[in-house]
């Protein structure tokens, strides 16, 4: 969940710079792990070759994870010469994302996913923000803009604390060192130190990368003049999947990052257990009267709140109000199931043991 930051926590300052770094003269890698994204890729391509940024000082790799679709022949035909594709058998996201790093030598990598669009200077104004902050990552808000009923409900979900939580990479509007960024531009160099991707999580990959590199004193700097949109899941399925994937991949990260956690992190899997409990209760033979109320309270607070809640997120769209009924239950109890579903697991089968992240090679640490 991917993830993936105005909450109440604000991360500390950076104790530390990354090296220097000329925008006249750096070069950048644009990364960008893809999987069945033929709907989509065509706008996010064209987003990426087109930007202010010098083409002869960026390259582009598009990792392809075994698609079923047209993505490739797409990114063969939009790309042209400028796109370079590489196979991703692993198919995970992270795995991609670790490839086209290694694939790479530039001074900054800006990782891309096929389901977003970037502004024109979306690269110059992160390399920029790198050379001046000494931030380890710099990145811009999630700005979701959805298609059909349900992905606009999902769009304005994602924009809502009711929704998602407090999470700043989709509410901030000032610059502002936090936990994580949407995307992210990264100094080669200080992934050199921290390593890359964790390739065991399934998701969430990013929001661990990003406490590594603040364990490791530098910045994960936001700043709302870095642009992109974001198109979300437009099916109910596809959302409940993808957010069901996001908490497993949590669950993993609170057992290898546990200092991550955050109260809000613990708001949906509470939920999902107070619901369990309460519907079990009202299940029971012979309940009735006093006991039956007690136990309708969990199920029928929640219920009001998301429909209040989708009354103000909907905005007087009353399909849109009507789909987010139904999108916000969808997100919340998804991402509640699958946290607690990997936690179950690991205790099930026995928690795997925790490896080494990745790494960039010697020669190209020397890099950066």
């Amino acid at each position: 969940m991917r993830s993936t930051s105005g909450e109440k926590h604000v991360s500390a300052p950076p104790v530390r710079r990354a090296g220097p770094l000329d925008p006249a003269v750096a070069t950048v890698d644009v990364v960008i792990p893809v999987r069945n994204e033929a709907s989509h890729i065509p706008a996010c391509l064209e987003s990426v070759l087109h930007q202010t940024f010098e083409p002869g000082r960026m390259s582009v790799t598009v990792i392809d994870g075994d698609s079923e679709d047209d993505t490739v022949p797409i990114v063969e035909r939009v790309g042209s010469t400028r796109v370079r594709i590489l196979p991703n058998p692993q198919r995970s996201t992270a795995a991609g994302l670790n490839l086209g790093i290694r694939s790479g030598t530039a001074d900054v990598v800006v990782r891309v996913d096929g389901h977003c669009h970037l502004a024109p200077d979306y690269v110059q104004r992160c390399v920029d923000l790198l050379a001046r902050t000494g931030a380890g990552n710099v990145g811009g808000l999630m700005r979701p803009k959805g298609r059909g009923v349900v992905g606009e409900a999902m769009a304005r979900a994602l924009c809502s604390r009711f929704g998602i939580g407090d999470s700043r990479f989709h509410f901030l509007e000032r610059q502002e060192y936090v936990d994580s960024v949407y995307l992210g531009a990264f100094r080669r160099s200080v992934l050199a130190e921290t390593g890359l991707y964790d390739e065991s999580l399934p998701a969430n990959e990013d929001f661990e990368l990003n406490h590594r590199i603040r364990q490791a004193g530098y910045g994960v700097l936001l700043s709302p003049d870095i642009r992109s949109t974001y198109a979300p899941r437009d099916s109910l399925g596809g959302i409940a999947r993808q957010f069901f994937r996001y908490g497993r991949g949590k669950a993993r990260v609170m057992r290898t990052q546990p200092g991550s956690i955050q109260a809000r992190h613990l708001a949906a899997p509470l939920l999902v257990m107070l619901l369990v409990v309460s519907l079990s209760g009202l299940g029971a033979g012979g309940v009735q009267g006093a006991v039956r109320r007690r136990w309708l309270a969990v199920p029928t607070v929640y219920g009001l709140c998301v429909a209040l809640a989708a009354a103000m997120a909907g905005r007087g769209r009353p399909r849109v109000t009507a789909a987010l009924m139904v999108v916000f239950p969808a997100l919340h109890v998804s991402w509640g199931l699958g946290l607690l579903s990997g936690l179950a697991g690991q205790s099930i089968r026995g928690e795997p043991a925790i490896q080494d992240v990745p790494t960039l090679s010697a020669a190209e640490e020397a890099i950066g």
